[in-house]
């Protein structure tokens, strides 16, 4: 009850109790003001059981707004997941990528998708120009380990290396790449043909992006610690395993690195 409300209230019962209390006095005065006052009484509780009646449906109003929001809540947690899922997806890797390390030469704008080709008919893979998507040439940081080995170079040996990533039309195309690659790579055929000369060790790898790439290195790194054997990732998912035919370990976030036993 407000307070314009509340004031109006107590000077009400006061011109009541005022004109009960003027009234004359005697066996019949008294009993005029005791019925006087339980007629204020009874008003003041019908008003009192009226205002708890509406407290209790807008209360009832409140539990049933409450109930509707918890259902509301639990359909917007749904979807959150759902795109959660979605962005960690997009997040891991680029699904129709893939990287080629260690270009050992810068080239043009107009080679890239030239030079790309190249590399998969090395690799035995039949490709048109409608299957590439897109060409990027980048210029490749040095790492930790090549900073150590960068002092025992010659001046020949110092040339930028660069990152050939090259995306395809379709997921399926991209597919077929790395199982090419994970075929090259088991029987020891990684050794191709590049620019005109023999000996250019193909490697290449997912298309991660930079907090899942952090992420696997934190892992290989705690993996070796740690005695895992196997350390590989597939679709931007990162697995590790001790040994042959033991447990799968897969690793999504830091904690899952330090739970690793």
């Amino acid at each position: 009850m407000c307070d314009v409300c509340s004031n109006d209230w107590k000077k009400k019962i006061a011109d009541e109790m005022n004109q009960a209390a003027s009234a004359p006095k005697g066996n019949d005065g008294i009993s005029r003001e005791i019925a006087l006052l339980r007629e204020v009484f009874d008003k003041r509780f019908d008003r009192l059981e009226d205002c708890i009646a509406k407290m209790g449906k807008c209360f009832g109003k409140i539990t049933e707004d409450v109930s509707e929001l918890k259902k509301e809540n639990v359909v917007l947690k749904s979807e959150i997941l759902s795109l959660e899922n979605r962005l960690n997806e997009v997040d891991r890797c680029d699904l129709n990528a893939v990287v080629f390390d260690d270009i050992p030469q810068k080239i043009s704008e107009k080679q890239k998708f030239a030079l790309a080709e190249v590399i998969l008919k090395e690799m035995g893979i039949a490709v048109e120009s409608n299957d590439l998507d897109e060409c990027t040439i980048v210029k490749k940081k040095i790492g930790v380990r090549d900073q150590a080995n960068s002092t025992q170079r010659d001046s020949g040996d110092k040339a930028d290396k660069y990152l050939l990533i090259v995306r395809f039309t379709t997921r399926r195309m991209r597919e077929r790449v790395m199982d090419r690659w994970r075929e090259l790579k088991k029987s020891g055929s990684t050794t191709l043909n590049l620019f005109g000369e023999s000996g250019w060790q193909l490697r290449m790898c997912e298309r991660l992006s930079k907090s899942r790439r952090e992420l696997f290195n934190k892992a290989r790194a705690v993996a070796v610690k740690k005695g895992y054997k196997f350390v590989w990732m597939r679709q931007g998912e990162i697995f590790l395993r001790k040994k042959e035919k033991e447990k799968v370990v897969i690793v999504n976030c830091d904690k899952d690195i330090d739970e690793l036993a």
